[in-house]
């Protein structure tokens, strides 16, 4: 690549630039005929090229055109070096157009030849940590699920998520898509710390790594304050994420890696112990490890069915009564109560069914509880998400001590009548434990 005053027409070069900034594709097209060796030009002082700019604008067609421009001028070859050419900063335009979500610009530049596995200055970040940093899912998935293949020196050809490259450490040997940057962290850390689970499933799509654990950093100013050894699903339970949580059991489940919930980090603390200090009982549910982890990854199934009647609407307010009826399908035993809903503030609320308490209490942190800034039915609905996981739960454990009590009752000589007996002592049970 060459600088300002090496390229072959420098003012074409820096109009060209300019249309790339604003997206003028019709005019840049002409230049690009006109001068095919503009597609190379750089600033002096920034090293930012047109290419750069079209890719973080999201001007595909521009992108598109230069790279078809540098090959007709330079060959595959040097094209090649345009299209990875980074700028002061050490961005490539694939990592530009990661950061900023433009899908299409980053299966174009992939397709053609950008390299997956450059690296940034100051984060050590690829392409793929941006895209999960920006939570990009559109980006993740059109990077690690695209056309383009990596052949590797021996011929063998890899996907772009299975490239087998050296981590931060320069000796382990990993999957690009399970890469640390300089944080210590890979794309999946970033993803589960930015709350984006759309990013997450994309990551877990293509094979990211749920047992990964973070590594020292190398570069100063990480965002995540989790101790060196943690897993996403201690990043989860940290910030009381309850759907990022259980995207996380199952995933190990699918992963067959072993219970993460019993993994330790290099304070000896389990996802659990980080978590204890939040008083959120919902995750410390999921996160019980002395639970079997098939209670946990079913609880996404529709076992229980929750009916509201409420005689005010939707104009729920500080102190409404509501009636919930809840159906377990399997057994068509219905558990009646009355859900109320009382705040002490914006910030805070607790829920209540059949004259107990449930134990929730709201929290102002980022992925858990309540927003301070939320209003009373976003408050509302957002507790009876919670609550219809907790009857979930519930039910599950209620048809496990069923299953297990039946033979005993067989056994017996016992009627049919034990099951709606059992049945009527687990409505008592879950009332009283709520």
């Amino acid at each position: 690549m060459g600088n300002s005053h090496s390229c072959v027409g420098t003012s074409h070069g820096a109009q060209l630039l300019h249309l790339a900034a604003s997206g003028n594709t019709q005019e840049a097209r002409q230049i690009l005929e006109a001068y095919p060796a503009t597609s190379t030009y750089t600033t002096y002082v920034d090293r930012s090229s047109p290419l750069l700019v079209a890719a973080g604008r999201g001007h595909y067609r521009l992108v598109q055109a230069i790279v078809e421009a540098a090959v007709l001028a330079h060959g595959p070859s040097r094209a090649k070096r345009c299209i990875n050419h980074t700028n002061q900063k050490g961005h490539s335009a694939l990592m530009l157009a990661c950061m900023n979500g433009h899908a299409q610009c980053v299966e174009s530049l992939i397709c053609n030849g950008a390299s997956p596995l450059a690296l940034d200055n100051s984060r050590h970040n690829t392409a793929l940590h941006w895209a999960a940093h920006c939570c990009r899912s559109d980006c993740v998935q059109r990077l690690l699920n695209s056309n383009a293949t990596f052949q590797m020196q021996s011929g063998e050809v890899v996907a772009i998520a299975d490239i087998p490259c050296y981590d931060e450490d320069n000796s382990t040997l990993v999957k690009y898509v399970d890469r640390h940057n300089g944080w210590g962290l890979i794309a999946l850390h970033l993803a589960v710390f930015k709350g984006s689970t759309s990013t997450v499933r994309a990551l877990l799509r293509s094979g990211a790594s749920v047992a990964a654990r973070t590594v020292p950093p190398t570069v100063p100013n990480s965002p995540v304050r989790q101790p060196v050894g943690s897993t996403a699903l201690h990043m989860a339970a940290a910030a009381e994420d309850l759907s990022m949580v259980r995207l996380l059991l199952e995933a190990q489940v699918s992963q067959n890696v072993g219970d993460m919930r019993q993994s330790v980090d290099s304070r000896n603390e389990r996802p659990i112990d980080v978590a204890g200090t939040v008083n959120n009982l919902l995750l410390l549910h999921l996160l019980d490890p002395n639970r079997p982890i098939t209670s946990v990854t079913t609880a996404a199934a529709p076992h229980t069915s929750v009916t509201l009647y409420s005689g005010g609407g939707l104009g729920f307010l500080p102190g409404h009564s509501v009636t919930a009826a809840v159906v377990n399908p399997n057994d068509g035993v219905t558990l009646d109560g009355v859900l109320r809903i009382s705040t002490t503030g914006w910030g805070s609320a607790a829920l209540g069914l059949g004259g107990s308490s449930l134990g929730y209490r709201g929290s102002s942190r980022r992925a858990g509880g309540l927003r301070s800034d939320q209003p009373p039915h976003v408050m509302f609905y957002n507790m009876l998400q919670k609550l219809r996981l907790v009857l979930t739960l519930e039910a599950i454990d209620l048809e496990a001590k069923l299953a297990a009590a039946a033979p005993a009752a067989a056994a017996n000589g016992g009627s049919s009548s034990y099951g709606l007996d059992a049945c009527s002592n687990g409505k008592q049970d879950i009332a009283s434990s709520m």
